[in-house]
């Protein structure tokens, strides 16, 4: 993938940092000659959707009694640094930072999973705001450019966290490791907080440095193996952001950071909402277009799976239209397409609502004024989707998305307001226990691809 860089200079002058900073040509990278993982079943399951375990409040299990009662077969849970160290002294070095660990709540939680006999999905080396310890020096989460930290020391510390993890949970049963969180679109999620320092290129924040990110996967997946090598280990990738945004910011689609990241790990593994944006009409389908082309690029055997997917929904309406009865209609067609594309495994993003007041009306979707700056911005993206020959129907979603998504007014302010229209109502049942109407829908996936006998343990295996 070529710079563009006559559409760096339409839309704006940080296009060029971003395009000169952010990102060069990715060539696949070559398969490694071991046997690929195999799973000896379908994995049904579900994520949880909540950065803390929350242990003492009970949360993970809860989720665990909620995935036993449905029939699922896994529950991804995570085990961050936070949780292992709340705070942290940078001036301390690094083999006593490792050796001050504390492994109380990650234990909690894995036994509480395991104990529903449900299989623990792993979630380790999170760069998350609040996955990340607090500075003693500073009082804020930490980050890979606090000082006393940098890059290279943070790429240090996680590895050495997650070996010790690995090394911790050898033999007790962990099905498969995650590693980081949608690391390939983690410059994007600087612009509402999620991560942090805030930026638009590798000059404002290490979340946007290909070579910072490539770094940190490959030291976390090289640690696991170095203390476990017979631990599987999985990366998420953020499948839903248009190819045209990592044109303009020259970063890496979805796509080419699978075929560059896929070595380090022995499972591939998909994030996908095609409904995030629009409620309607429900796009399950492109879970499973996801799944195919994520085969296609994956090593030959690499097994693909939906770590995240999901339809909000709660009691009461919410803004743009979801409902629970698109909500079923999501599920029911997006497990069909997965399963039918040869997924290994599809995990329901969220099974308990969390329900939190509702945003109001004139503060969510994608508003914006219609000024002359707006209108100047759509002519722009209009002649560049033209010159990339975009049908008209998907030149028209893409102009809106473009011309909000490359203001950083939108992406600091309007952006947010939009992730509270929807991250709050995933789930099967709501906060006081009614079951949505897709709660059925999962039950009655799991008679069909689960016989009612079969409620034992499964694991991945490998084979030589």
């Amino acid at each position: 993938m070529k710079c563009n860089y006559i559409s760096c200079l339409i839309f704006s002058p940080l296009f060029i940092v971003a395009c000169a900073t952010n990102h060069k040509d990715l060539p696949p990278a070559p398969c490694v000659s071991a046997s690929p993982v195999k799973f000896s079943e379908f994995l049904l399951g579900g994520s949880l959707n909540s950065i803390e375990f929350e242990v003492l409040e009970g949360r993970v299990s809860q989720y665990a009694q909620l995935a036993s009662d449905l029939g699922l077969r896994g529950l991804r849970i995570q085990c961050h640094w936070r949780l292992l160290a709340p705070t942290i002294d940078l001036t301390k070095s690094d083999a006593q930072l490792i050796s001050e660990l504390n492994w109380e709540k990650c234990d909690e939680a894995i036994r509480q999973v395991q104990e529903k006999r449900i299989k623990v999905i792993l979630t380790m080396g999170r760069g998350y705001v609040g996955s990340l310890p607090i500075d003693l020096k500073t009082g804020e989460a930490v980050n890979p450019s606090t000082a006393s930290l940098g890059k290279e020391r943070y790429i240090t510390l996680q590895s050495l966290i997650a070996e010790a993890i690995a090394k911790r949970y050898k033999d007790k049963g962990i099905y498969l490791y995650q590693l980081e969180n949608e690391l390939n679109e983690a410059g994007l999620t600087t612009q509402y907080g999620w991560r942090a320092p805030k930026g638009f290129s590798a000059a404002e924040t290490p979340w946007f440095d290909w070579d910072f990110l490539t770094n940190l996967l490959k030291g976390l997946s090289e640690a696991v193996k170095k203390a476990d090598s017979t631990a599987i280990v999985t990366t998420n990738f953020h499948t839903d952001v248009p190819e045209l945004f990592h044109d303009v910011y020259y970063t890496p689609n979805w796509k080419e950071a699978l075929e560059a990241w896929r070595s380090f790990v022995d499972v591939i593994s998909l994030d996908t909402y095609p409904n995030y944006i629009v409620s309607q009409p429900t796009q399950g389908n492109i879970v499973g277009d996801r799944v195919n082309m994520a085969r296609s690029l994956a090593c030959p055997g690499q097994p693909v799976m939906v770590m995240e997917t999901g339809y909000p929904s709660d009691s009461q309406p919410l803004p743009r239209g979801y409902s629970e009865t698109l909500q079923k209609e999501f599920i029911e067609n997006a497990f069909a397409s997965a399963y039918a594309a040869g997924a290994s495994g599809f995990m329901i993003f969220g099974l308990k609502t969390e329900e939190t007041p509702i945003v109001p009306s004139s503060q969510s979707g994608f508003q914006f004024d219609r000024n002359q700056s707006d209108v100047n911005d759509l002519i722009a993206v209009d002649g560049y989707l033209n010159q990339y020959s975009i049908d008209a129907d998907q030149r028209t979603k893409n102009r809106i998305f473009l011309s909000l998504i490359m203001k950083q007014k939108f992406l600091q302010n309007r952006l947010p307001w939009v992730l509270k229209t929807v991250e709050p109502y995933w789930g099967l049942v709501t906060q006081a226990g009614e079951k949505k109407l897709a709660y059925g829908t999962v039950q009655q996936i799991v008679e069909k691809i689960y016989p009612k006998y079969a409620n034992q343990f499964f694991f991945p295996i490998k084979t030589y």
